[in-house]
């Protein structure tokens, strides 16, 4: 309010000195101060009944709409969660040709393909089904490959673009200023009407050019929740595949005795692992909903699990079972954030060694 008493004051006594300057019929046809207030708020010549040029308005960049990435994935695995040079989320093929799970059982179709035993064949056809889908995975990789830089690429040019039409707008306002100081106020003239002209053509133009981009970018938000959620869906694949050679892993191993411990050993840390890990009493996961106790009683679950897939892992594969690696590193991860909402919510526990001291 007070900046637009103040225009209309500064130029109601423009106005003035204008009337002055100008002969009596120039007088008598100017505009009243209300009716000069009135067309500076509204920026409309029509109402200044052809006498002066208005003020222009400038643009706002804010206007241009900026590429967004809510929603975009945060807590996928290590090996999932961050694209190379050129990509959102790939390049994808090495998250199946270097899958660790594929990668350990291939030692075993050489294996079994010295038998003839029935469980040994059954195995090899597990085996060219996991192959088949290793083909599927590869075809998809692919195809996100491609996806995924061409998207990625698209928001490289429509950054540039946005810049661009920043800078193009700064240089737009820049004039208007210009136009401002010299034409606002003043009474229509032909410099001043092509001058406004020339602003206006341009603010057209460059407020179409505008609306476009922010269209591609709209488009654009779209397509890349979609290239997320077919990324998502591709991951679940990949893992479901991870489970499948797991479960031959545990059969081929079983049937070539491939341990290094003893029959008895073996079954009892199996047991152990379902014992601590798969029954509904050692179910663990932490909420900042539940008590310290709880708590508390959720990470010795979770340690317990990782202690019992530690000993089988190292005692009877060598310590390079990819199940159990890729679980144990999940088991540290929900020990971890066990801990952490201890930490914020639960007192610290005492220090058993802590004596107080008193000074005399």
């Amino acid at each position: 309010m007070k900046k637009k008493t103040l225009l209309a004051a500064v130029l109601f006594f423009f106005s003035v000195g204008l009337i002055k300057a100008e002969d009596k019929s120039l007088k008598e046809n100017s505009l009243s101060f209300d009716q000069l207030l009135k067309a500076v708020e509204q920026k409309d010549l029509k109402n200044t009944k052809g006498q002066f040029h208005a003020l222009i308005l400038e643009l706002d960049d804010a206007d241009i709409k900026t590429i967004s990435f809510k929603n975009s994935p945060l807590s996928l695995q290590k090996e999932f969660s961050k694209g190379g040079p050129g990509y959102f989320h790939g390049p994808y093929p090495p998250w199946v040709l270097d899958n660790s799970h594929y990668k350990y059982a291939l030692k075993y179709p050489p294996q079994l393909q010295q038998h003839e035993h029935p469980v040994a064949q059954q195995l090899l056809v597990e085996w060219n089904s996991i192959e088949a889908i290793k083909g599927t995975l590869l075809n998809e990789a692919y195809a996100l490959n491609s996806r995924d830089s061409g998207l990625y690429q698209e928001l490289v040019l429509l950054q540039n673009e946005r810049e661009a039409l920043k800078q193009e707008i700064g240089k737009f306002n820049a004039e208007v200023v210009a136009y401002n100081q010299q034409c606002a106020g003043q009474p229509v003239n032909q410099y001043c009407t092509n001058w406004s002209n020339r602003i206006e053509a341009w603010r057209a133009d460059l407020t179409k050019r505008v609306n476009i981009h922010n269209q591609k970018v709209e488009s654009f938000n779209i397509r890349k929740k979609e290239l997320d959620n077919t990324m998502f869906s591709f991951v679940e694949k990949i893992r479901s595949w991870s489970s499948k050679i797991d479960l031959f892993i545990e059969k081929a191993r079983e049937f070539l005795k491939d341990y290094t411990c003893t029959k008895e050993e073996y079954e009892q840390l199996k047991q152990a692992v379902k014992t601590a890990c798969k029954t509904p009493e050692s179910q663990r996961s932490c909420s900042k909903a539940q008590d310290c106790d709880t708590l508390r009683n959720n990470v010795a679950k979770f340690q317990a699990c990782i202690n019992a897939r530690v000993a089988i892992n190292n005692r009877c594969h060598g310590g390079d079972d990819p199940g159990h690696k890729e679980a144990i590193k999940n088991e540290l991860i929900g020990q971890k954030n066990c801990n952490d909402i201890i930490k914020e919510k639960c007192d610290p526990i005492p220090d058993p060694a802590f004596r107080f001291i008193k000074f005399n």
